[in-house]
């Protein structure tokens, strides 16, 4: 949709806020599904997408501008549509038309590899534009629950083979990526049996991180007026048990990597060690890196660049995942 439709939508522009490392690009906006607890097709309108031209000029803008790497965001990026492109045709017209900035995804739906009537070749384009080095390592998924039943009450469209297929196909494009994802608990409706299949599915996958958060009932959404509510007290224990799964397999995730190198941008701030900095890798690990070889100046990597280190250890609290050397 031409963007002029919505002049709010996407009147951001990323390049004016030169102090961040990363840059993000709102490449979409709205939603079309259906889901009987989320507003936000209530609150945003359907989904309409910025033109390809349009993105694309805003990321060689960014890269012209010196950052190295920009975040496609949207409320639902796998709604994208524009020109005939769809999320995996925009991706390799974007890799086409600029040189060397990398590219993250925000957020992406199940069925965008799985669930659909065009699953087969929806999933083959999407790998195949995954399986370049310029696409993050990095994929995080809205999948909401573990179980058919609570799924099919969400008005999802997958299964938890499904998601497990997803979860398949992505790790089979990219190296042990870091992979997400978003999970309510209490759903109305939820039993201890809904929820033992979305832990033992959460434990099955491996995920590296799990954003579990106590659903919350929206005036205006089909869920508001189901019934079976689940506890506060269940909920709250429900997203207790979610995240400490989060946090062993963020642990379980790093611990893979360490002794492996990894490229990592460079994030502004103050207070790090002489000598250290500190950025993103590539697979979302927050590191602290030791500078081994500084420039004849003294002078640390600049924020916004990128580098090259090796994980060398775990970090066991404080704001980082881990510990780098640079390479």
């Amino acid at each position: 949709m031409d963007s002029t439709a919505d002049g709010q939508s996407f009147c951001f522009k990323a390049a004016d806020f030169s102090f961040h490392s990363r840059a993000f690009i709102k490449i979409q906006d709205g939603c079309d599904n259906q889901c009987s607890y989320c507003r936000v097709r209530l609150a945003r309108g359907k989904s309409r997408s910025l033109e390809a031209a349009e993105v694309l000029n805003e990321l060689r803008s960014l890269e012209q501008r010196g950052f190295t790497e920009a975040v496609l965001t949207g409320v639902n990026i796998c709604q994208y549509r524009d020109a005939g492109l769809e999320l995996a045709g925009l991706l390799a017209f974007l890799l086409k038309g600029t040189d060397a900035i990398r590219i993250r995804l925000s957020s992406i739906e199940p069925e965008m590899l799985a669930g659909s009537q065009s699953a087969d070749l929806q999933s083959a384009e999407f790998i195949r534009v995954l399986e370049n080095p310029r696409i993050r390592p990095h994929f995080h998924l809205s999948l909401q629950s573990g179980s058919a039943g609570i799924l099919a009450k969400m008005g999802r469209p997958y299964t938890p083979a499904d998601i497990e297929h997803a979860v398949k196909l992505l790790r089979s494009v990219k190296t042990d990526p870091f992979l997400a994802c978003d999970i309510i608990a209490g759903f109305p409706g939820e039993s201890e049996k809904d929820f033992e299949e979305t832990r033992e599915l959460c434990e099955k996958t491996g995920f590296a991180w799990i954003h579990a958060f106590p659903f919350s009932p929206r005036p205006g959404t089909a869920a508001y007026d189901f019934s079976g509510r689940v506890n506060e007290r269940e909920t709250a224990l429900r997203v207790d048990t979610l995240t400490k799964l989060a946090a062993r397999g963020r642990r379980e995730y790093l611990g893979r990597w360490i002794g492996k190198e990894v490229e990592l941008v460079v994030e502004a701030g103050k207070g790090q060690p002489k000598g250290f900095v500190h950025g993103l890798s590539e697979n979302y690990l927050k590191l602290r890196v030791y500078v081994k070889e500084p420039d004849p100046e003294g002078a640390a990597p600049a924020a916004g660049g990128l580098i090259r280190c090796r994980i060398l250890s775990r970090a066991e609290c404080g704001p980082f995942d881990g510990y780098a050397g640079k390479l």
